[in-house]
């Protein structure tokens, strides 16, 4: 009888340490996808406000009347002019350095319109996910007409 209680106790405590292992690795699990979750939240909030800048960095630009393309010649190395000459293309890699197309993570679209209205929208090139646009209109006033 002596032997019989051994074993049985000694297969309780087996049991309690395997429940206790399980819940352990369901908690792990639960936390390393928070974590991951975290960190996706962090990325995407840190690309919005990076996004954000450059937009409105070009918005600026605009809204002051300077000459788009001298502006993007002087700060860019890498950006695009279309054969309309009325859009843009600012190419960034994955830290948002600017580059050529091929190696681009995130693209800026800079569009201006004949009347006085700039559309500025970073796309990520991944999924072609707008991440940030604005719309700008200049105000010309009674004096420059």
């Amino acid at each position: 009888m002596g032997r019989k209680g051994r074993t049985n106790r000694s297969g309780i405590f087996l049991l309690e340490l395997i429940i206790a292992i399980l819940f352990f690795s369901l908690a792990a699990t639960v936390c390393i996808r928070l974590f991951v979750k975290a960190r996706t939240i962090s990325r995407d909030a840190e690309n919005l406000n990076i996004a954000q800048n450059e937009a409105a960095s070009a918005a600026e630009i605009f809204r002051q009347g300077y000459d788009m393309e001298q502006y993007l010649c002087n700060s860019y190395e890498h950006y695009q002019k279309t054969s309309d000459g009325n859009s843009f293309f600012v190419y960034y890699d994955e830290q948002w350095e600017d580059c050529d197309e091929d190696e681009s993570s995130y693209y800026l679209l800079i569009e201006l319109s004949e009347s006085d209205t700039g559309y500025f929208v970073v796309y990520d090139n991944s999924d072609e996910e707008e991440i940030y646009s604005v719309t700008l209109h200049t105000y010309i006033g009674e004096a420059e007409k």
